[in-house]
């Protein structure tokens, strides 16, 4: 079983090891097994130190993504990813789900306040003068007349 060194250009051969007792191995197999070791040492506490960089930064990345408008002090247009900050009623979602917009719906009868053919009082108003220039109206000719409903 062939072991690779740091500099992938050597390998040291395991099989030639096992014939030495382990006080005989030669001393250029040793030297070449301490390097190895010491070079995978260097490179471990390299990769830790940059596993808890990475773990730190994940962390306050993944605090600042949990906060939005119903848990800080932040706006609602602040929040992320369009999330809403409180859950969408359900008529509001059956509505949704059957593809219904909000108001009257096409094709039904609409409610309002009807005119009535005999009301029980009309109110005539005629304006005796032009509120701009103030000349009089009481023999102009009247051009439209509007109806309106009043409770």
């Amino acid at each position: 079983r062939p072991i690779w060194s740091c500099d992938s250009r050597s390998k040291i051969d395991l099989a030639s090891l096992e014939l030495y007792p382990p006080c005989q191995v030669p001393w250029s197999q040793n030297k070449a097994l301490h390097f190895e070791i010491d070079s995978l040492r260097l490179q471990n506490t390299t990769l830790a130190k940059q596993v808890e960089v990475l773990t730190t930064k994940i962390a306050e990345l993944e605090k600042r993504l949990g906060r939005n408008s119903s848990n800080s002090s932040l706006s609602p247009s602040s929040d992320l990813f369009g999330g809403k900050s409180t859950p969408e009623s359900p008529n509001r979602k059956a509505r949704r789900a059957l593809g219904k917009k909000q108001g009257q719906q096409p094709g039904t009868e609409g409610k309002h306040l009807a005119q009535r053919v005999d009301p029980d009082e009309v109110i005539n108003h005629i304006p005796t003068a032009c509120s701009n220039c103030k000349a009089d109206l009481i023999d102009a000719p009247i051009e439209s007349i509007e109806s309106k409903t009043g409770l």
